[in-house]
């Protein structure tokens, strides 16, 4: 991506922006510093949880599980520069419980992210 590690880690951690390179997500909403309620469309059917952040390492990594309906998904993205200007993104998804969880999603998240930052940047 070409935007430095450091502009890349931040827009990340705007959780309530999750909905603008997320697509399913209707929305999300800060409850404090590591927890965030959600609501997504599954199967047509609403379905509401919380975020969780469980693990940061400024401009490095962020790792999260959500909950919602009893089902446990989890989720880590890394940041690498790779120079002043551009950052390696590594985004990993997992579901136990939901195997609609795949990298496909994934993709399709880092290229809406990508869109997004690259847009704002214009």
């Amino acid at each position: 991506m070409n935007a430095p590690v450091a502009e890349i880690y931040e827009h990340w951690l705007r959780f309530e922006e999750l909905p603008n390179f997320i697509r399913s997500l209707g929305s999300v909403q800060r409850i404090d510093d590591t927890h965030f309620s959600f609501s997504t469309l599954r199967k047509g059917k609403e379905e509401r949880g919380v975020i969780e952040v469980i693990r940061q390492v400024p401009e490095r990594t962020v790792a999260w599980r959500t909950i919602s309906d009893g089902v446990l998904r989890l989720g880590v993205v890394s940041f690498e520069p790779l120079s002043d200007t551009a950052t390696e993104i590594t985004l990993k998804l997992r579901s136990a419980f939901d195997p609609s969880i795949s990298g496909q999603n994934a993709d399709e998240y880092l290229l809406n992210f990508k869109q997004l930052i690259e847009n704002r940047q214009r």
